[in-house]
């Protein structure tokens, strides 16, 4: 049946060897983005919003294309390569002229904000002001999962070790997982005299263009490799899209329960803003997960190899509550806990004293130890402390 395969293996067997690797999506462009792309207005577009790599992103790249297509058709004008900069120059000359505003203002009404914005960032980044802006806010809510839960959906049978495998990484890491699964296994390393291993992000693959190190436990990371080798991948997680959008059809479909992985990055957040900036910086913990420090500078891969305190802060007040299961609860910093241990003191000191004078008012002798081991009484020292 279909001749010899050149692979002999028992029915249990057969397919053990094999990998799965996503099968890549065929896409053709549509042929009026040539035109398109040769105007003027759109290369200054693009060149503002370019990334480190020397590209726009690509979700920027066919938002603004399949915006300006709508926006062009629903106008009835051609696409062509001066299209476009007609319309921005129009604009440009005579500010006062409204003829922008309210085509922008048709097409929104029937395309609603989300299609509209790029077209306005076209109009705002080649310095032609149009008088509207919008706003667009999220109003899907985010309803929080207990840990309990959280670890059920982890050990439930429909998901293999691939899968756990990538919720840890999200959890410990508190990055976005296109960075995580698009990074280089080269790009793991290992921090010496510490259970923690540093996951370079390239600035390309981070949402604010910043190269920043993720950290995760050590053994975490041996498992990541190790995973990658065996698979062949050139990438930490090549299918990470069909990896988790697995694990939310499980969580949906047998636990009832929204789970992403954008959800194990607010977990992160959490989890920061619950550790006290007395034992854990804000900027620390907001630089791993990939965002831009409110004080200070990005430290590097080889920063945090040498100057180890991020990474014993992580693996303090951070690491252990990221581990599923784990309560969130707000963690004790030094402050508190000093204040917590001085009050115990206090307490205890207040009731010796208390002792003392009820044995110098009543003349009860308390045994001293010494320090070679024999027993005083002390009530006559007790009368001279009074």
């Amino acid at each position: 049946m279909g001749g010899y395969s050149g692979y002999e293996g028992t029915d249990e067997g057969t397919y053990l060897h094999l990998s799965f690797k996503p099968r890549k999506k065929r896409t053709t462009e549509d042929p009026r983005n040539i035109p398109i792309r040769a105007n003027k207005c759109v290369q200054v577009y693009f060149s503002t919003l370019k990334k480190s790599n020397g590209e726009p992103s690509k979700k920027t790249y066919y938002a603004l294309m399949t915006a300006v297509r709508r926006f062009l058709d629903f106008h009835g004008i051609e696409a062509t390569d001066h299209a476009l900069d007609d319309l921005v120059d129009a604009k440009v000359r005579n500010l006062n002229d409204t003829t922008a505003e309210r085509m922008i203002s048709i097409f929104r009404a029937r395309y609603g904000d989300q299609a509209t914005c790029p077209i306005l960032g076209l109009y705002h980044r080649n310095f032609a002001e149009v008088k509207i802006h919008i706003s667009i806010k999220s109003g899907r809510k985010t309803i929080p999962l207990s840990e309990p839960q959280l670890l059920a959906i982890y050990n439930d049978s429909a998901l293999s070790e691939e899968h756990r495998l990538l919720i840890d990484t999200m959890a410990h890491s508190g990055e976005r997982i296109s960075a995580i699964g698009l990074s280089k296994p080269e790009s793991v390393h290992f921090v010496e005299q510490s259970n923690s291993a540093i996951i370079e992000i390239e600035a390309w693959l981070n949402k604010t263009d910043i190269s920043h190190p993720s950290l995760i436990p050590k053994e975490l990371g041996e498992r990541i490799l190790e995973n990658a080798r065996a698979k062949g991948y050139r990438n930490l997680f090549p299918n990470y899209k069909s990896l988790f959008q697995h694990i939310t059809k499980v969580a949906k479909e047998l636990h009832s329960v929204s789970f992403t992985s954008h959800y194990l990055r607010k977990r992160f957040q959490t989890i920061g803003e619950t550790t006290s900036a007395d034992d854990m910086s804000p900027n620390e913990w907001t630089v791993l997960m990939g965002d831009k420090p409110k004080f200070g500078h990005i430290p590097d891969v080889y920063s945090l190899v040498e100057q180890q305190k991020i990474v014993e802060d992580y693996e303090q007040f951070l690491c252990p509550r990221l581990k599923l299961g784990q309560k969130l609860a707000k963690s004790e910093s030094r402050a508190q806990k000093l204040e917590r241990e001085n009050l115990e003191l206090k307490a205890r000191l207040d009731k010796l004293l208390a002792i003392l004078e009820k044995a110098t008012a009543t003349n009860i002798s308390i045994p001293y130890t010494k320090p070679d081991g024999t027993l005083e009484p002390v009530w006559e020292k007790a009368k001279s402390v009074k």
